[in-house]
């Protein structure tokens, strides 16, 4: 996986700016580290999420918020089990 990051950086990085450069989007290392690791001869293994909340990302406070929430919801489930 290291390999994988050190190659992602040298593929993306811009020194002149000090920031990772894409051609469309945003650039987002787990997708592009399960992308590259995939091609490979080993290839990765890959689980759905159990449950959606478990995929929420955060990139804004409201989303960091929202997990937040969605951790008191996903503890009080287990211990309901």
């Amino acid at each position: 996986m290291f390999e994988v990051l050190l190659e992602l950086r040298n593929r993306y990085w811009d020194e002149s700016t000090g920031r990772y450069k894409r051609s469309r989007g945003e650039l987002g290392f787990p997708n592009e580290v399960i992308n590259a690791l995939a091609s490979r001869k080993f290839g990765v293994f890959a689980s759905p999420f159990a449950d959606a909340r478990e995929e929420q990302g955060i990139k804004r406070a409201e989303d960091l918020a929202r997990c937040e929430t969605f951790l008191v919801q996903l503890n009080e489930d287990e211990s309901r089990d």
